[in-house]
């Protein structure tokens, strides 16, 4: 490979002075000129990866970056991709541009992510190069200059990640996460599709999010090379990391959950940080993504993106253009049970006697679910979605604000609280006067606790406090409803019981809540059936 650089250093030709100046200039997007590269001991040697910036993995991937909503133990993420990029690698001759020597790349990016816990992250993904489009005739008519030519498709490096959540983001408007990426092993080094050894990526990421809409995530770190890459003057050895991006989710088509990405992606040499001129051999890549991530069906996700280096001209780490459509898939991983009776929908009743073999069920409904809960099977459910009473065939009635069920009171309309005090609102009354007829028509029911949550604004301790004070407003009014005092009692949790996301208005008005707690029952007395002597 050193003789290749050589041959640039001694052409003989029509005006070979000029162009023998001008091919000791020649690079890959920065030119220091051919003294200064042999002085670095830089040759026509390869080992480097075309694409500096990849697709982000893990259950919670912007376009490159990713989020720090904590991940759900046993679930996975299946995803695949096409990652188009157009002149990757510029040709220069002084200030001259005269061609590409990697014109486009496109690629099948396929990976899997696991959390094993909700805490750890761990993820692969395997580029396999589609088509490559390379420049070297340019060097072949400009400058004389021959090489063995890359392949046009080839294995580029597997990544290997693995991702610790250092303060999990649920509950709190902030997250801290430490990710360990490897990259090596399989890429083609002579066709600019890998590392010639391993590059080590240890990053540190945190996510601040100002308002239930917008997610705002920034990363640092260093990437480690045990060989570095290098081409003609181009040198890439160990890096410092960093970027930045926002999440906006969107107002429109809520069912899709979209959000608005955007993001701008450094990596800089750790010799020689923020080197950005056309003259310098150590280059730093940078660049902008923006795109779009929804969710169109169930446990399916789509993310697409668009992306350019920031500089006036294209040239290594820095495309002309770069465009990414990636569809992942999660599912959850629950073993199955051993049995000795065969059981499909592992529900713990035999598909001997299970009336609905295929959905999971519960045994007391002989395998059938009862997917609102209130102690109706779906298939005697007429309402199977909404939480109902048996005297409507499952349904509400018609109505009610509250309705008591299978030893639960539910309420159907909202107890609502002037903005952080303990003063009832007076379209709270109705809701609560309805929870005092169920409770005098119910004597059975004993004590009844009233359990009283917050959202996560505010103060940990304020909350806890607020919590207890408007729990025991609810008591005192139904005390003043001829409730007797000796079957109530309060508590309050303030933020520790969510049970929606606390990031988006939704989530947090779901998490401000009374709930009637049944703590103590007696069988209900029997109704005479007037039929009966």
């Amino acid at each position: 490979m050193r003789r290749g650089y050589q041959l640039i250093g001694g052409l003989r030709a029509p005006g070979a002075r000029a162009l023998a100046l001008g091919a000791a200039l020649l690079a890959l997007c920065w030119a220091p000129g051919r003294a200064a590269a042999q002085a670095a001991g830089l040759g026509p040697e390869r080992g480097l990866d075309a694409q500096s910036f990849k697709p982000g993995l893990g259950g919670d991937a912007f376009l490159t970056l990713s989020g720090l909503a904590p991940p759900l133990a046993g679930r996975y993420h299946l995803s695949v991709g096409l990652d188009l990029a157009e002149g990757l690698m510029a040709i220069k001759i002084g200030e001259e541009k005269i061609g590409n020597l990697v014109r486009r790349q496109y690629q099948l990016r396929l990976a899997a992510a696991y959390a094993p816990s909700p805490r750890v992250e761990l993820a692969a993904e395997l580029p396999l190069v589609l088509y490559q489009a390379h420049g070297f005739d340019d060097l072949r008519d400009r400058v004389s200059f021959t090489d063995v030519e890359p392949d046009t498709m080839g294995i580029g490096d597997l990544r290997l990640l693995g991702r610790v959540h250092l303060m999990a983001r649920e509950g709190r408007r902030w997250g801290l996460a430490a990710t360990l990426e490897l990259r090596g092993l399989t890429g083609e080094t002579e066709s600019f599709f890998g590392e010639r050894g391993y590059a080590i990526s240890p990053t540190i990421e945190a996510e601040l999010d100002p308002t239930e809409a917008l997610r705002l995530v920034v990363s640092a770190g260093y990437r480690f090379r045990t060989e570095p890459g290098r081409y003609l003057n181009l040198y890439q050895g160990d890096e410092l990391l960093a970027a930045a991006g926002v999440a906006w989710s969107l107002p429109l088509l809520r069912s899709l959950a979209p959000e608005l990405l955007g993001e701008v992606l450094l990596a800089t040499p750790a010799r020689a940080p923020f080197t950005f001129a056309d003259a310098d051999a150590l280059k730093s890549p940078l660049e902008l993504f923006v795109g779009l991530r929804a969710r169109p069906a169930g446990a399916w996700e789509l993310r697409v993106g668009l992306g350019r280096g920031l500089t006036l001209e294209s040239g290594f780490g820095r495309e002309a253009l770069r465009v990414m459509a990636l569809f992942s898939y999660r599912a959850d991983v629950s073993p199955a049970p051993m049995q000795a009776e065969c059981d499909v929908d592992r529900d713990g009743v035999p598909d001997r006697v299970d009336a609905c073999p295929r959905v999971p069920g519960l045994v007391q409904f002989e395998g059938c679910p009862d997917t609102d809960e209130d102690a109706i099977p779906d298939f005697e459910d007429e309402c199977p979605r909404t939480f109902g009473t048996a005297s409507h065939k499952g349904c509400v009635p018609e109505g009610a604000l509250a309705i008591y069920q299978a030893g639960r009171i539910v309420l159907l309309g909202a107890i609502r609280f002037d903005s952080g005090r303990a003063t009832l609102r007076a379209d709270s009354n109705p809701v609560l006067n309805a929870v005092a007829r169920i409770l005098h028509d119910h004597p059975e029911l004993k004590h009844v606790q009233v359990d009283g949550h917050t959202d996560s604004q505010g103060n940990d301790a304020f909350n806890l406090d607020l919590s207890r004070r408007r729990a025991q407003t609810i008591v005192r009014y139904l005390v003043e409803q001829k409730v007797s005092a000796d079957r109530l009692s309060s508590r309050g949790f303030g933020e520790e019981r969510p049970i929606a996301d606390n990031t988006t208005a939704i989530g947090r008005a779901k998490n401000r809540r009374g709930v009637f707690n049944v703590l103590e029952m007696d069988e209900p007395e029997a109704t005479p059936d007037p039929d009966d002597d």
